[in-house]
Formats: C-alpha cells, sequence, structure tokens
C-alpha cells in the first residue's frame, strides 16, 4: 500500500509534515520511528524504524530516521517541496547542509506553545501579572498573522509585532506591509473593560522583550507557510493503539505493528463528519464536548463516522490464499546492525569481574 501510494506521487511534488517517535518513555528508547505524511491528503507516505545501535545513541535516530525517510522518497522520484517539523536542532541542521533545496517550516503549534509558556513565566514576575489574561489572545494572534500573511514572511513579521501596538489601545501606526488593526471598531464597552498594558509599563517591557526576541522572529518566519504536524500527532496517538510504549517488541513485529497502524490511518483519513439520525436534530453534524487538561475550558469537537476495516479482511484473504496455494512471502532481508551501541564485540564475562575485582582491591 505505501508503495502504491508513493507510484502514484511519481515525478509529483509533495508538502510533507515528519515528526519521530520513540518506542519507550524517557532516553532509553531502543526504536524510533520516523514518519513522512502528506499534508494535503493526510496519507501516510513512509515511516523508518531505526534501532538505536544503527544511529550510535537514541538521540540520533530522530534525523537518522529522517534521511532515510527523504531519500525513500527521492529514489521513488517523488519531490519534497515543504516539509513541517518541530524545532528539533538536528533536523535543523542536517535539512540547512544536506537538503537546502527542501523549504523548511515549523509547526505552528509548537511555536505557540513556546510563547505561551515564555508569557505564562513573564507573568509571575511582580508588576507583569496582566499579561496573564492577554496569553491566549497573544497565541491567537500568532496563529492569526501566520495564516494571513499569503506566503510573505516580511508581511508575517509586521504583523506579529504589531500585537505591540494593540495591547496599547494603539490600533492605527505606521509600517510597511500593516499599519492598522483588522478587528474593525472598538466600542466604548470593550475599549473600558480591556486591561489594556501602558506603554512601557514591566508588563509592557516584558512582553516586548519576548515578542521582538531575535531567535523567535528568526524562527516564526519559517511559519509563513501556515503548516502543522496536528493531524500527524493524532497518527502517533492511534499508534498506541498497535505499539504500546510499555511493551518490548521485536524488530520485526515493531515493523509489522506499525504498517498495521499506518494502513488503519490510510484507510479511515479524512472521513466525514457524522449526523443525527433520530430526534428533532436529525441530520444535524455531530458534536462531542470535552475539557482539556491544558485550558481547562469546555469545547465542542466534530464526531466523525464510524472506521471501516475492510481492509484487516482483505489482509486475511490474502494471507489464507497465499497459505493455501503455497505462496507463502519471503522474509525480510535483515539489516546489518552493530550488536551493541560500543561497535565493539562483548568480551568474556569472567574477565569483566575480574578487572573489577582489581580495580576495587587496589
Amino acid at each position: 500500500h505505501q508503495e502504491e501510494n508513493l507510484r502514484k506521487l511519481r515525478g509529483l511534488t509533495v508538502i510533507v509534515a515528519g515528526d519521530g517517535r520513540c518506542d519507550s518513555p524517557g532516553f532509553s528508547a531502543k526504536y524510533g520511528t520516523y514518519t513522512l505524511m502528506d499534508l494535503k491528503t493526510n496519507l501516510i507516505l513512509d515511516f523508518y524504524i531505526t534501532q538505536c545501535t544503527e544511529a550510535g545513541n537514541s538521540v540520533n535516530m530522530e534525523k537518522y530516521g529522517l534521511k532515510k525517510c527523504i531519500e525513500h522518497l527521492l529514489a521513488s522520484n517523488v519531490s519534497i517541496d515543504t516539509l513541517t517539523t518541530d524545532k528539533h536542532i538536528q533536523i535543523r541542521s542536517v535539512l540547512k547542509k544536506e537538503y537546502p533545496e527542501i523549504n523548511h517550516q515549523f509547526d505552528v503549534r509548537h511555536i505557540g506553545k513556546s510563547v505561551g509558556k515564555k508569557i505564562s513565566q513573564k507573568s509571575k514576575v511582580k508588576g507583569c501579572e496582566k499579561l496573564k489574561d492577554w496569553r491566549k489572545s497573544i497565541v491567537n494572534h500568532l496563529w492569526y498573522s501566520c495564516a494571513t500573511c499569503d506566503g510573505d514572511e516580511d508581511i508575517l513579521i509586521e504583523c506579529w509585532v504589531s500585537v505591540l501596538q494593540h495591547i496599547s489601545n494603539v490600533h492605527v501606526f505606521p509600517g510597511n506591509h500593516v499599519t492598522e488593526c483588522r478587528h474593525g471598531v472598538l466600542g466604548e464597552e470593550i475599549q473600558r473593560k480591556t486591561k489594556w498594558l501602558k506603554p512601557n509599563s514591566a508588563a509592557n517591557l516584558a512582553l516586548k522583550e519576548i515578542v521582538i526576541n531575535p531567535r523567535l522572529l528568526k524562527d516564526i518566519r519559517q511559519c509563513s507557510k501556515f503548516c502543522h504536524t496536528g493531524n500527524l500527532e493524532s497518527y502517533y496517538s492511534l499508534m498506541l493503539k498497535y505499539c504500546p510504549k510499555r511493551l518490548h517488541y521485536s524488530r520485526a513485529v515493531m515493523n509489522a505493528r506499525t504498517q498495521l497502524a499506518a494502513l488503519d490511518h490510510n484507510f479511515n483519513v479524512n472521513r466525514s463528519q457524522a449526523i443525527i439520525k433520530k430526534g428533532q436534530r436529525k441530520g444535524e453534524a455531530r458534536y462531542r464536548t470535552e475539557c482539556p487538561k491544558m485550558s481547562k475550558e469546555w469545547v465542542a469537537k466534530k464526531v466523525y463516522e464510524e472506521k471501516s476495516y475492510e481492509h484487516v479482511h482483505k489482509l486475511m484473504d490474502s494471507a489464507a490464499f497465499s497459505l493455501k496455494n503455497n505462496h507463502l512471502p519471503e522474509r525480510p532481508v535483515k539489516r546489518s546492525l552493530p550488536k551493541n551501541i560500543s561497535g565493539k564485540e562483548k568480551p568474556n564475562k569472567e574477565e569483566i569481574i575480574r578487572k573489577r575485582v582489581s580495580r576495587f582491591s587496589s
């Protein structure tokens, strides 16, 4: 199925999102799965499972997996126009040095989350308490700036920095591209109830320090395409059903379970929203309510149609047919991997014990 998707894209250019997933919590992961998703269709295009010894250590697994996925797509004659990832230092470095033709974008959600955390930290400082009330609005403004800049980095930066004018109740200001707020005229009641930040106040200066930080402005420029990896994060939640992080599997089993997760996702992606079938609201779209731990605010989320597992029946029929006709598939060729991270042969056990005893006795 994976190769079939790549054949359909042969000779075309794709916009993808990439992210890595470790097989266990913490820094003791044995396997790292890197996945590429097509942002136009939300289909899983490719994945690569890296074993820790293959990359040298668990820190390098995400970078190694990304390179393998990119090489596979390029070998399949599929060009990558834009790749969206989180702010991983190694990923940024390898794309800049080895794949400069790929437009590297950052996930808007990760940037917004980072900005929100910085504002929350500043709001705990004496004199900056008002920033807490502005945190959500400022993060929303970042999303709005990325969504409306039409891919122009200069417009994006001007729109983002204009938040410093708005919070001071200044809505018309000089600029090259953005010269006024786009919310229209504010009513007198809104003007009176809003907790504006006075110019040069402690809260205003603290926010200015965050907004015009050179590193943040550099990162925001890589959000001009308004891409995010939310659907890929949802896929990784689905993977927990097939590859739970509390259980260990061999590499062959890990690969098979990941393939099942990708099939499950690809055969059920982009389902229609479910509708109410009975009662007075028959025919209306269905929603459910939930209260996330982060925001602690009730939100409405779409309810989608039930998933289909027809692909599982096809797999079972194909397996039964192969077994009946003695057409068993060949086992995949095992990769040559170092036996351990050190890359050296394991010495004799008695020799190690002797060295340890002699070291402590001396």
